[in-house]
């Protein structure tokens, strides 16, 4: 996300920030303490120039303050490269981001480089081994604080807290990660 100021107030884009592929539906969201008018223009960051413009549709927002938000559909866009969204007369711009075929193709390993630090055991991003002989049973069939040798489980897989949100996460992106493996070899 950037944060462009104007005069006193603020804009805000939102936009998928690994980029979208050609032939995807490409959508961004602005925020704004003022209304907008007039257009918004997607320009190639190469040469600056306006590649298209698009009238931003008002978004109903009910509870939300004084914020007015719009979404900018630029569906047609299909050529790879770097682009920016602009606000025409306001002086306002988001940052960077691609349209390409490749915009995912590095996305899974940084998936599995974050679920390499939190694996319990040898740890090969911090080259240590952490949680020794702490693996204790709690509430099963054997009697409390029973140790088992948990290495190459993840941390926080035993506390009680609730973490079936991000659990359940980071299960479905190793899914999706072996199926897009799976279907790049069927490719080749």
């Amino acid at each position: 996300m950037v944060t462009l100021t104007l005069a006193e107030e603020s804009v805000y884009f939102r936009f998928n920030q690994l980029g979208f592929l050609p032939q995807d539906n490409k959508t961004a969201v602005v925020m704004s303490r003022e209304a907008l008018s007039g257009r918004f223009d997607l320009v190639d960051s190469q040469n600056d120039k306006t590649v298209f413009s698009g009238t931003p549709d008002i978004m109903s927002a009910d509870g939300w303050g004084e914020w007015h938000y719009y979404q900018l559909d630029f569906p047609p866009v299909v050529s790879t490269g770097q682009y920016y969204l602009c606000i025409p007369g306001k002086k306002v711009r988001s940052a960077l981001f691609t349209i390409g075929g490749q915009i995912y193709s590095a996305y899974q390993e940084d998936a599995l480089v974050f679920m390499r630090q939190q694996r319990c055991g040898y740890n090969p991003f911090l080259d240590c081994v952490c949680h020794r002989r702490d693996g204790r049973s709690m509430y099963g069939p054997m009697p409390d604080s029973t140790y088992y040798d948990l290495s190459d489980g993840w941390h926080d897989a035993g506390d009680q807290l609730k973490y079936l949100i991000t659990g359940s996460n980071a299960t479905a992106k190793k899914m999706v990660t072996a199926e897009n493996a799976k279907k790049r070899e069927e490719k080749i």
